[in-house]
């Protein structure tokens, strides 16, 4: 391996991961959130009488729902895995 740079260690020689990103905050980036986007798209444009578009906006929110929910379980069982559980 190479050696680190000083601006990847701290003060006690530690190496640090590097700092968060406040445009993920302010984005809202994770699977979740935008499946509750979608849902509130499709009942809007369900109840503007859009068919057609609340099918396709409720079928993506179903869709990112489903991969969230594989992702936490996957997660859950790696984290039961790795502590030996």
């Amino acid at each position: 391996m190479a050696p680190l740079s000083a601006a990847e260690l701290n003060e006690s020689g530690v190496r640090c991961l590097p700092k968060h990103s406040d445009m993920e905050d302010r984005m809202g980036g994770n699977l979740i959130y935008y499946a509750i986007v979608f849902l509130i798209v499709a009942i809007v444009a369900a109840a503007l009488g859009f068919g057609g578009v609340a099918g396709t906006a409720i079928s993506g929110a179903h869709l990112l729902l489903m991969v969230a929910v594989v992702f936490i379980v996957v997660g859950l069982l790696a984290s039961v895995l790795r502590r030996g559980v």
